[in-house]
């Protein structure tokens, strides 16, 4: 038996937006997504992240253009503070960056063309809308639907009756916020993040980091480190660049933590400070920091970089994701701020998506979804808490059983 067609409102155009919205698009359903943002802030830096299983399943179903979008590599390694590798993982990894997936995910939502990716055929099947500057300000109930209230890129005041609003805007949600007003992100570490050209890193440093993903463990602080690709999505060795993250542990009341997060032109940010807005000697003071604590290859990549930001770590968990009786759902971030640490990024998004067309389609209930999604989000901020143990309270030397992030499939050999 067909499903009848809903008329889906998203708010929220990032990553989670799309993956949902091209789910609920290949099903049939007409799908509008608001982005705050203009589209051309809707940049991620080139930063780097990785795909999951539950992503990469995701992409095999519906990435129509069929073309590469990734490094794959099988391997992961543990160094120490003397490039020592002391721990060895067999797995299979793709590490790709946030622009590559997001205009491979927008070629296949709405067509957009911008030369990352080809854009698939869309004879035969419905385009998605995308519409960026839109906010979505209220939401009410209205018989089998809701009423979404927004702001439109003009600064209208506006409204969509629709039969389903996702709310998949962050994890600072403004939705959220709507049925839960009590609920706050709380700051738990600053991660340093950047990017710098692979022929741009010595020979001996590219000999220890192997060229896969690295993990630098010192006591109160972890780096991460891989390649990616290059511009415009290049896989070419030539092109390609080495994607960096350093946590670290610093209290958000000390005078660093406001420091760090001033920008150049002395304005004091929440969240994160914006690429080339960071104060020079915040920078120098960094470069010189990685000098004396991170592995010798490590230090030269983050020295290298030439535009390194900062982002705040935060934690933050719903209780709930249904709301008037199902016709308002929360997604991704806007569920659970996932740490780092954790590893799954989109992979969450991709999971809960897949899992909300069986809902949608009858194979499980709403309710049965929510109650999965919440517990998925709870085992992940676990996970990511354990593992941020391993480096805020020992060395890598230390480190015993503790594997790579989670929701990889490893098989894990002790060097």
């Amino acid at each position: 038996m067909s499903q009848p067609t809903l008329n889906i409102v998203i708010a929220g155009g990032s990553l989670g937006g799309l993956i949902f919205g091209i789910g609920l698009q290949a099903a049939g359903n007409i799908v509008t997504i608001f982005e705050r943002r203009p589209n051309s802030a809707m940049l991620g830096l080139g930063a780097g992240l990785s795909c999951a299983p539950e992503m990469q399943e995701f992409m095999a179903k519906y990435d129509l253009t069929k073309e590469p979008y990734s490094l794959d590599t099988n391997e992961y390694q543990f160094i120490n503070s003397k490039d020592e590798m002391i721990r060895h993982a067999n797995m299979e990894q793709r590490s790709t960056t946030w622009d590559v997936l997001y205009y491979r995910l927008r070629a296949n939502f709405d067509g957009l063309r911008v030369g990352y990716c080809s854009v698939p055929d869309f004879s035969g099947r419905r385009k998605g809308v995308y519409r960026d500057g839109c906010t979505v300000t209220g939401v009410k109930e209205i018989g089998e639907g809701v009423r979404v209230e927004y702001r439109d890129e003009n600064g209208s005041e506006k409204s969509m009756d629709v039969d389903l609003l996702i709310a998949a805007d962050g994890p600072s949600s403004r939705i959220r916020d709507i049925f839960l007003p009590e609920m706050e992100r709380r700051f738990i570490h600053i991660a340093w993040r950047g990017t710098v050209p692979l022929k741009d890193i010595s020979a001996e440093s590219q000999a220890k980091q192997r060229n896969i993903p690295t993990l630098c463990l010192i006591e109160n602080s972890a780096t991460i480190l891989y390649p990616i690709p290059g511009a415009n999505g290049s896989l070419d060795p030539k092109d390609q660049l080495y994607n960096w993250v350093w946590y670290r542990v610093i209290s958000q009341d000390s005078p660093e933590y406001k420091e760090i997060m001033t920008d150049k032109d002395g304005k004091l940010h929440r969240v994160s400070v914006p690429l080339g807005k960071m104060q020079p000697l915040v920078v120098l003071k960094q470069k010189t920091l990685a000098g004396q604590l991170l592995s010798p290859s490590s230090a030269e990549i983050v020295q290298k970089t030439k535009d390194p930001y900062i982002q705040a770590i935060t934690d933050c968990i719903s209780p709930k994701t249904l709301f008037l009786d199902g016709k308002v759902l929360l997604a991704g971030d806007a569920v659970a701020s996932l740490r780092p640490m954790a590893g799954l990024g989109v992979n969450s998004a991709a999971r809960s998506a897949m899992m909300l067309l069986d809902a949608l389609e009858g194979r499980m209930t709403l309710a049965e979804w929510e109650k999965d999604i919440l517990a998925y989000a709870r085992d992940a901020r676990a996970m990511g808490i354990t593992r941020e143990s391993t480096w805020k309270m020992k060395k890598a030397s230390d480190v015993k059983e503790e594997g790579p992030p989670a929701g990889f499939r490893t098989k894990v050999n002790k060097i």
